[in-house]
């Protein structure tokens, strides 16, 4: 009954999103903000309002399973905002630095990590507003390791709000495959035949990763993808078990 009930909180949630053609232009673009300011809402609710009651947080399960929708979607567009800070303008510190990693909002390591990824993401605008600044690769992959790390921690400690750390860092790998001049900037490994890649994070976490984003062709434009249940090293594996990955992650290898 009670997942009934979160099922009818979701649908309720997304009434706005159902309107008619002609209302259509009138709704704001949904931001890497917006996306995540309603999954926290949902799981922060449940949490105030009726957790204590069992100890069970059906909330959190269905944001993880929405955001496992969202980045292992092979058919979902790629958001090309005009202005890539504005896109990720207003995200909650917390949701970009995990706080069980410092001593407090004054840490000097959390000032740090938040400054470094507001400067990615600025450096991401520079260059997408002019193709002659630097490309960087390394600044945004730095981040992207660092919020699969926390989301990493967070999954095995069983924080209840933990899947926006997983849609940031695809947000920000969009973005990236969205530009890179080539796909080798941002991958540890590419097939031969430049189909498939990947970029294997596991250097940035603790734990044997719940996560590997892997890169592929989709109209002749490269796409990201995340399942929970595929962290291949490298695009190798992928070609050996070409019949598990094809089924697994619906794309032809």
């Amino acid at each position: 009954m009670r997942r009934c009930i979160y099922a009818l909180m979701v649908m309720v949630a997304m009434l706005p999103y159902r309107a008619e053609a002609q209302d259509i232009e009138a709704l704001p673009e949904p931001t890497a903000a917006t996306e995540i300011a309603a999954i926290r809402g949902f799981v922060e609710m449940e949490d105030t309002h009726f957790l204590r009651e069992n100890g069970c947080c059906y909330c959190s399960d269905m944001m993880e399973m929405c955001v496992e929708y969202i980045t292992s979607n092979i058919h979902a567009d790629i958001p090309e905002p005009e202005n890539i800070v504005d896109f990720f303008s207003g995200i909650p510190d917390d949701a970009i630095a995990y706080d069980m990693w410092y001593d407090g909002v004054d840490d000097p390591y959390r000032i740090e990590s938040l400054r470094k990824f507001r400067e990615a993401v600025e450096a991401l605008q520079a260059y997408n507003a002019d193709r002659t600044q630097p490309f960087p690769a390394e600044m945004v992959l730095d981040r992207v390791g660092s919020l699969l790390a926390a989301y990493d921690d967070a999954t095995w400690e069983g924080v209840l709000n933990s899947a926006h750390y997983r849609l940031l860092a695809y947000r920000l790998l969009q973005q990236l495959v969205r530009l890179t001049p080539s796909i080798d900037l941002i991958s540890t490994s590419v097939s031969d035949d430049g189909r498939l890649a990947l970029y294997d994070s596991s250097t940035a976490s603790m734990y044997n990763p719940v996560l590997i984003p892997i890169y592929y062709k989709n109209g002749g434009k490269w796409c990201v993808l995340m399942r929970t249940e595929c962290t291949p090293r490298d695009v190798k594996s992928i070609y050996e078990n070409e019949r598990y990955y094809s089924r697994l992650l619906d794309i032809e290898i």
